[in-house]
């Protein structure tokens, strides 16, 4: 079988890392899915759309851009009608669903969701479950890191800041209190990751493309107005930053439906 992935994200396909810093529990999923569809025989690539009539099904990992659904649809017209299946691996927050308003662009939607018969928008959609959840010989293999009596320093947070307009978002909540614990507590408390010091657009706001394109003027504008929070900045591996803490804070993003559970809670 030969399989066209098509995606928002502008990536080849999943190997270790995803670009330059690695999301280890968060790539785990994709990781073993590869590795199963290799195990079948399948072939994996990403979506050309001059070979189109060669793939048997088409894999659209999560909503892409609008030009891109509209050349599958129409090569699907005027060439070969292939199943489309999209797979949400993401919550509501990090890519607008707007699509799913018109029926019949997809043929099934997948939603990473232990919740099953949810139907979003006009799809009755099917769910699978993350692959980010260390089996239990994988935990004991770690058991040395959890007992570590080096761990000399406190608590600490590895994430960007982000924003959302979402009222289900908790990210206004984790700013305030990473705000609150760098501020107050900044010797016992350490956070790493970027933009924790810039105005962020939300990433759900109508129009982010055209928003994200005048990013700098936003900035410059805004800035200024914006409370300092210190960063260590971005790192390349969360576990080789969390075994020198007693604890790290695990934050899900969003408490809407459908119910996921994401990496956050596993890779402390």
């Amino acid at each position: 079988m030969n399989v066209g992935i098509v995606s928002y994200y502008k990536i080849s396909l999943i190997k270790e890392s995803e670009g330059k810093f690695k999301r280890e529990n968060g790539n785990r999923r994709w990781l073993q899915f590869y590795e199963y569809l290799a195990s079948q025989n399948s072939q994996i690539e990403l979506y050309e759309s001059k070979n189109h009539n060669k793939y048997d099904v088409i894999l659209v990992r999560e909503i892409p851009r609008f030009e891109a659904i509209l050349k599958l649809k129409i090569n699907n017209f005027f060439k070969k009608k292939i199943p489309l299946i999209l797979l949400l691996e993401e919550s509501p927050l990090a890519r607008s669903r707007h699509s799913l308003l018109i029926g019949g662009i997809y043929d099934e939607v997948y939603v990473a969701s232990n919740q099953k018969n949810y139907k979003f928008k006009n799809y009755k959609t099917k769910n699978f479950l993350y692959g980010n959840i260390p089996d239990i010989n994988e935990i004991k293999s770690t058991k040395k890191l959890f007992t570590a009596e080096n761990r000399k320093k406190l608590l600490c947070y590895i994430s960007s800041n982000r924003a959302s307009i979402n009222p289900q978002s908790t990210y206004r909540q984790r700013y305030n209190l990473v705000k609150s614990l760098n501020h107050a507590y900044h010797s016992k408390f350490d956070l790493y990751g970027f933009g924790w010091n810039r105005f962020v657009i939300p990433v759900d706001l109508p129009f982010i493309a055209i928003l994200l394109k005048l990013s700098s003027l936003i900035n410059f504008l805004f800035n200024p107005l914006i409370p300092k929070i210190y960063s260590k900045g971005q790192i390349d591996s969360k576990k080789s930053v969390m075994k020198k803490y007693q604890f790290c804070l695990a934050i899900e993003p969003y408490l809407g439906s459908p119910f996921c559970v994401m990496e956050k809670i596993f890779d402390p």
